[in-house]
């Protein structure tokens, strides 16, 4: 029943989605508070009929140790009578009594206020093209919380999108899937996705592919599951005289041909062993003081990667500066950034500064632009600000990490020459960019969360 919500809670955008997963956590909370009523109601009725039913066993064992005092007294002979006359249709009347009318109304009223459907097949879309970008079989990906993995709810749902959608094979995998993990599925679901259901939908994707013997297996092992479901008769019988059936080979399944920028964000990559770790300690009197750890990533732009750059109690002042912010960023769907002045705090005061001596230039272009972002696709964090008229004639671009991305995410470029997973604390330093072009990965889970700033020299 819920666990489609869970499946949408693993791709929520931090917009404009994010604000309807956000309104559906509500509703579900609502629907939990609900059935737990309901649950005790009916916990109630079935105490107060078991404790009734003691009543009654302990009276007829009484009378069974004592016969002939019990069956031969006229009082006992009435007691039984209007036991039978009286108290029997009234406990009927209370065993028919609805239990719990007000809460299934409440129930009934709160699914009429959403609409799903759409959203439920967006959601299906959303999962499907992020396993494909990372080429993830539907159960390789085990996420730390277990209230965000893939159920075989979950997976048997995605399958039955993708076989409407006609890709029978990435049906085949997802309802694969969903069988694998049956045997561990929660409670809650077994009303929805009963195990032949999983079995019957294997099979019409099987009859796609042209695999006639394990459409029949399938098929088979639904009836053994369901035996009164008079459906699964009439598909096993079509199957038997399908006209394709003597015909067809199975249909191959299509190649895998990944782009370069798949392969680096799958983490596919050669090291160039030519570049260099150090410390930079030099140009300033902090530096001198509190050298930065740097790598380098590129030479052609010139990419650096320094690692903990900013100190944990300025991420959490320019945290809070960020929700607070009035400035807000006309950005795409699936991102919300702010401009904070660089004078706004003592912490972003040594930020700006920070990101002077991390380039070695003269100046920077007013203002710290935080992002938060978790868009399910590929897009460019810096050319999306430029395109904004955020930033001109910059020399340099500094992307500072504020937290580290549970899972995805990294940074790289078409070329495929390098990618850095965010790590809070670290900034990514890209020089005299040009036509170079950054990329962010899609995130599996979580949000990004990054401070840019743009740096020139002095006119």
């Amino acid at each position: 029943m819920f666990s489609c919500w869970y499946l949408l809670l693993i791709v929520a955008s931090v917009n404009c989605k994010g604000n309807k997963i956000k309104d559906l956590k509500v509703i579900n909370e609502k629907i939990v508070e609900h059935i737990t009523s309901y649950a005790d109601e009916l916990q109630q009725k079935c105490d107060a009929i078991n404790d009734a039913l003691d009543e009654y066993s302990e009276e007829i064992k009484a009378v069974d140790g004592n016969a002939e005092q019990f069956l031969s007294n006229p009082l006992y002979g009435f007691k039984l009578i209007r036991q039978m006359h009286k108290d029997v249709p009234a406990w009927l009347e209370y065993l028919e009594a609805p239990v719990g009318d007000k809460h299934l109304i409440a129930l009934q009223e709160l699914m009429e206020d959403v609409n799903l459907n759409s959203v439920f097949k967006l959601a299906s879309k959303e999962i499907y093209a992020i396993f494909k970008f990372y080429n993830f079989k539907p159960n390789d990906y085990l996420p730390p919380r277990y209230e965000l993995r893939l159920s075989a709810a979950d997976c048997y749902y995605v399958g039955v999108q993708l076989y409407e959608a006609e890709a029978y094979h990435d049906a085949a995998e997802w309802l694969m899937a969903a069988a694998s993990e049956y045997s561990s599925i929660p409670a809650r679901e077994m009303l929805t996705v009963p195990a032949w259901r999983v079995l019957e939908m294997q099979s019409k994707v099987f009859i796609h592919l042209n695999k006639w013997e394990e459409a029949k297996a399938a098929i088979d092992l639904a009836i053994d599951q369901s035996p009164m479901t008079m459906a699964l008769f009439l598909q096993r019988d079509q199957l038997a005289v399908h006209p394709n059936r003597r015909n067809k080979k199975p249909v191959p399944a299509p190649a895998y041909k990944p782009t370069n920028l798949q392969l680096q964000c799958q983490g596919h990559l050669k090291p160039n062993q030519e570049l260099i770790c150090e410390n930079m300690k030099s140009s300033t009197s902090f530096l001198e003081l509190a050298p930065l750890r740097l790598e380098e990533i590129l030479m052609s732009p010139y990419v650096l990667l320094y690692h903990d750059v900013i100190y944990e109690d300025e991420i959490e002042d320019i945290r809070v500066a960020f929700v607070l912010c009035k400035d807000k960023l006309d950005l795409p769907e699936g991102m919300r950034g702010c401009l904070i002045p660089d004078n706004h705090s003592a912490s972003t005061k040594k930020v700006a500064v920070r990101t002077l001596d991390m380039t070695g230039l003269d100046t920077h272009v007013p203002g710290l632009y935080v992002i938060e972002y978790g868009p399910r696709e590929l897009f460019k964090i810096i050319e999306t600000l430029k395109a904004k008229d955020m930033a001109k004639d910059v020399e340099a671009s500094v992307i500072i990490f504020m937290n580290d991305v549970a899972a995805g995410g990294a940074y790289t470029n078409s070329e495929g020459d390098f990618s850095v997973i965010p790590h809070r604390g670290d900034a990514l330093v890209t020089f005299n960019e040009g036509d170079f072009e950054q990329y962010v990965c899609p995130n599996l889970l979580g949000t990004g969360f990054v401070i840019v700033k743009f740096v020139a020299t002095e006119e």
